[in-house]
């Protein structure tokens, strides 16, 4: 019974999110450095990283993170879609990766294949959460073994505000 009651849950949560409209986030065509660099300079800093050659640092305010900062969740043909409410969101919520600097803060590594979204999800005891992937690390499913993600890359909604606009209301 506990099973087919998450399965429900979660069928009633995807309908819900499906009827949820998102009004910026669509599959791009291809794309090219400079792309990013005409689109995304005018609202942040690039920077060289050692590691990962030119990154982006985007100019926000402090507690930015990505996935969670101004935007929401909503169910699309695609799957789980953040929409973002950043003019410069289309490129590094749905291209590349995110990963955190101790110098910098947040910095995006540019990426040229598209997602709805490149997150990793957990789901558990009336929550979802979700962490931006870092770079080198694929999805893949993982039950109670190691994770490389660190803890603050987490987010964390009940279920039943998943697909709400206002989620930054809900995160715990």
């Amino acid at each position: 019974m506990r099973i087919f009651n998450k399965i429900w849950g979660f069928a009633l949560i995807v309908l819900l999110m499906a009827l949820a409209s998102p009004n910026k986030s669509f599959a791009q065509g291809y794309v090219t450095d400079q792309d990013f660099y005409d689109g995304l300079e005018p609202y942040g800093t690039w920077v060289y990283d050692p590691d990962y050659g030119n990154v982006w640092v985007p100019d926000v305010d402090e507690g930015f993170q990505p996935y969670a900062t101004r935007g929401h969740w909503a169910m699309t043909s695609y799957g789980n879609t953040w929409v973002s409410d950043y003019d410069w969101g289309w490129a590094p919520f749905h291209y590349g990766r995110w990963r955190f600097d101790n110098y910098y803060g947040w910095t995006w590594i540019p990426g040229y294949e598209w997602a709805p979204a490149w997150v990793t999800w957990r789901q558990g005891g009336g929550y979802y959460g979700w962490a931006p992937l870092m770079p080198g690390l694929g999805i893949d499913v993982n039950f109670g073994g190691y994770n490389a993600i660190p803890d603050y890359y987490w987010t964390c909604a009940p279920e039943a505000y998943i697909g709400s606009a206002n989620i930054y209301n809900y995160y715990v």
